[in-house]
């Protein structure tokens, strides 16, 4: 697919960044979006039986884009939303996934829930690649 150039670009302001279209702004995360970190609930919850809130505790339980739980909780401390990103914040660092479910997560992970009316698999592809740049800069 071939696509056009905008017309004008401007610097970003941010050095990794570089130029962007004139028109476009950059925003901090914490102003676009609802950031959950992850708690988890005491283990005497956990269950196999599916009875509670499915509980992802890392990114043990992701797939190629949506999460498999394993494990249910009848007690959660934090939770994701439907179309939430999810990404591990612990080793490995970096996973991610999209959250088709009202999860219970637990400290391996984190929720962002963007507040634009907006497609969240934009922000899916956004992250992956972010995390792609990163790796591949890796020393």
């Amino acid at each position: 697919m071939n696509l056009k150039p905008y017309p004008k670009y401007k610097d970003s302001g941010i050095e990794w960044l570089g130029k962007i279209p004139v028109g476009w702004g950059v925003k901090k995360l914490k102003y676009v979006a609802d950031i959950e970190m992850g708690q988890s609930p005491d283990s005497d919850f956990y269950n196999k039986d599916g009875n509670g809130v499915p509980f992802l505790q890392g990114n043990a339980d992701f797939k190629e884009i949506y999460p498999q739980p394993q494990v249910w909780t009848t007690e959660g401390n934090k939770y994701s939303k439907k179309d939430d990103i999810l990404i591990s914040v612990r080793a490995p660092v970096g996973e991610i996934n999209i959250s088709d479910n009202r999860y219970a997560i637990g400290r391996g992970l984190v929720a962002i829930g963007f507040n634009e009316k907006s497609d969240f698999k934009y922000y899916y592809y956004f992250f992956t690649i972010a995390k792609n740049y990163c790796n591949s800069s890796a020393p």
